[in-house]
């Protein structure tokens, strides 16, 4: 008997976990559509990023005002003053120009 009271109650808290876990996700999901779809109708915009990752072919940088994650390639051609290194600032902190927002 107490064994089935326990699975039952190990199967609510999973389901429960599980709907929080995906109206999370749901979420930020909403947030990445609407801050892509601003872009999309104000761009281009410039801000600031701070580099986290150098790869191969690509990095990736956070936009400082938005938080969010962009990956940047630098094998295919990218529009001139896309990427700009500020003088004054850190060595990795740049400054992009936002176009056709997609994110990771």
């Amino acid at each position: 008997m107490i064994y089935i009271i326990y699975t039952f109650s190990c199967s609510i808290a999973s389901n429960c976990n599980k709907q929080k876990y995906q109206a999370k996700r749901a979420g930020e999901q909403s947030m990445e559509l609407y801050l892509t779809v601003y872009i999309g109708l104000h761009s281009p915009m410039v801000e600031e990023a701070v580099v986290m990752d150098v790869k191969d072919l690509s990095f990736d940088v956070i936009v400082c005002n938005t938080g969010q994650v962009q990956r940047i390639y630098t094998n295919v051609s990218i529009p001139q003053n896309t990427v700009q290194i500020h003088p004054k600032l850190h060595k990795f902190h740049v400054r992009i120009v936002l176009y056709n927002f997609s994110l990771i």
